[in-house]
């Protein structure tokens, strides 16, 4: 493909590609617009629910402190006059039925019923297993208000306590109204409906529903996961309606979820706006492409053929023929800048070619030296492992370089191994430490150290062995100290035959005293063999006279 192709097909990807970051940063922009709508939506039913619980509640609380000041209401619960109750309280309790109120009910102070006005045959059962809010009031003497889940349903409560005039705790009044539907119908938020559930054992009941709630339930066990990952949210159509459910959890008085609220949200409006917004958008999109194309065409044209000038110019100077100067030097755009670089190329490829030259006649001296370099360790290795004692070859860090086989037989173990390592990772022990701190000592003064003598059990033929060892530095060719050069040679065998020899000296010394001695000895048995011969030669002689005589008598 030719570079105007490649060019043309370059800036029409780049104009596809921001098309695409437009389209996909509008569409983004609108979705974020209608999570957010929605989320408002969502947080403002949810508020004014929550809101609404309160102030009836605070409504609840305030009827049962007015209540909780009457001395009528003192006398007759200290008397526990449940019928004078009733009949000094039943027109106000019909009174406050007009502000949404359900249930009064008295209790004493041990948490049983005195009276309720709601349901005057209804008493003296004991409530303290069932409700917690009037055990703590009863133990506090503080009021309470808020959700309590009851027998029959959701109940919003004001509890207060009843104290006589003496300062003694007489029982406590609660006021309480229940979220019903007609609760339901008084929260004001346009398009939004709810139906609340209360926990009975492992399920959750239906307790009130808005009026003209078209939006279907959420399944059962979406609701109950609100006890457990919080609110959640799904979608519904109902014909050409849209809906958005959401479902939170309701707490009693004391934050123990004892419910969940469903609010639906009618959001037909709303996907019909998100529709058009995404068809607006397109629409834009596809004009903004199309005008992005026409002009990258035109972007293409102006540049490529100028440009095709200079390709030209540079194809002459790359294969050395002569060429005529380079065109649009006089331009003081990018394309200038360009022609004025190639023509600044073509004025140095002479000098750039000699420079090329010398690199590579350097580049082949370098690799003969490295191959010589090579060669040479390979001889030195070679060398070192034909000599029958420990040779190895450290850097500054005192590392090993270069480790013959003796050297690595000697730590049983191999010169790859050994290689990087210092003679404490081969070895422990204090002396191997003051080894390091008198090679180091070399280092520094650039004096060999004295030829000396160690001995030490071997790793491999396991006994004792004899080292003479050399150390001494090595330099560098500019005559810098570069390491560290040891040569240990095996005495072992040579001080074992020494002794043997020592031993043998000793003995034969032993031996000729003893010959001497005997020498001694014979030469004194020997001169008593002679005198003792002498005399008997003498007596024989005299014996031969005397038979000589005898014989001639």
């Amino acid at each position: 493909m030719s570079i105007k192709a490649r060019l043309s097909v370059a800036i029409l990807g780049i104009a596809a590609l921001a098309i695409a970051l437009i389209g996909g940063l509008g569409l983004f922009t609108v979705h974020l617009l209608i999570s957010a709508t929605e989320e408002d939506l969502t947080a403002r039913a949810r508020g004014q629910l929550f809101r609404a619980i309160e102030s009836r509640a605070a409504e609840n609380e305030g009827f049962a402190r007015l209540l909780a000041t009457l001395p009528s209401v003192h006398d007759r619960i200290r008397n526990d006059d449940r019928s004078g109750l009733i009949a000094d309280l039943g027109d106000a309790f019909a009174a406050l039925k007009g502000y949404g109120i359900n249930n009064t009910h008295f209790h004493r102070a041990n948490t049983t019923t005195l009276a309720r006005l709601h349901a005057p045959n209804q008493y003296d059962d004991d409530l303290s297993a069932v409700r917690s809010m009037i055990v703590e009031v009863n133990r506090s003497g503080t009021p309470r208000r808020g959700i309590e889940l009851g027998v029959n349903g959701l109940p919003i409560r004001g509890a207060v306590p009843v104290v006589g005039q003496d300062g003694r705790h007489l029982g406590v009044v609660e006021v309480g109204s229940f979220i019903d539907a007609e609760f339901l119908s008084g929260l004001a938020v346009p398009d939004a409906t709810y139906a609340v559930f209360f926990s009975k054992g492992d399920a959750l009941e239906v307790f009130a529903v808005s009026p003209g709630m078209r939006a279907p339930r959420l399944p059962m066990p979406v609701l109950q996961s609100v006890f457990r990952q919080g609110a959640v949210a799904d979608r519904s159509r109902v014909g050409d309606a849209a809906y958005l459910s959401t479902a939170t959890a309701l707490r009693d008085y004391a934050g123990r979820p004892i419910g969940v609220v469903q609010i639906d949200f009618d959001i037909t409006s709303l996907e019909k706006g998100y529709d058009l917004a995404i068809s607006l958008l397109l629409a834009g999109t596809a004009v903004i492409g199309l005008l992005a194309g026409l002009t990258a065409l035109l972007t293409a044209l102006g540049i490529l053929r100028p440009l095709a000038r200079l390709i030209s110019a540079t194809e002459d100077i790359a294969s050395n023929r002569p060429a005529a100067p380079v065109p649009l030097v006089e331009r003081a755009d990018e394309l200038g800048r360009f022609a004025r670089a190639i023509d600044e190329f073509r004025k140095s490829k002479s000098q750039l070619q000699a420079q090329a030259a010398d690199l590579d006649e350097l580049s082949r001296r370098h690799a003969a030296e490295r191959e010589s370099a090579i060669t040479a360790m390979h001889l030195l290795q070679d060398v070192i492992d034909t000599v029958p004692a420990v040779i190895n070859f450290k850097g500054l860090d005192l590392r090993y370089v270069i480790v013959n086989r003796e050297c690595a037989r000697f730590y049983n173990s191999t010169r790859e191994a050994m290689v990087g390592k210092r003679i404490s990772d081969m070895a422990s022990g204090l002396d191997m430490r003051a080894l390091e701190e008198a090679e180091r000592r070399i280092l520094e003064t650039g004096e060999a150290l004295v030829p000396r003598e160690f001995s030490g059990a071997s790793a491999t033929k396991g006994r004792f062995e004899t080292w003479w060892t050399v150390k001494a530095p090595f330099r560098s060719p500019e005559g810098k100290v570069a390491g560290l050069v040891t040569v240990a040679v095996d005495v072992t065998d040579l001080k074992q035959a020494h002794a043997v020899l020592e031993r043998r000296q000793a003995d034969l010394e032993e031996a000729n005293r003893l010959l001497e001695k005997q020498a001694a000895d014979v030469e004194r048995l020997n001169v008593r063999y002679q005198t003792e011969r002498e005399a008997a030669r003498e007596a024989s002689r005299v014996k031969s006279e005397f038979l000589a005589n005898m014989s001639h008598e």
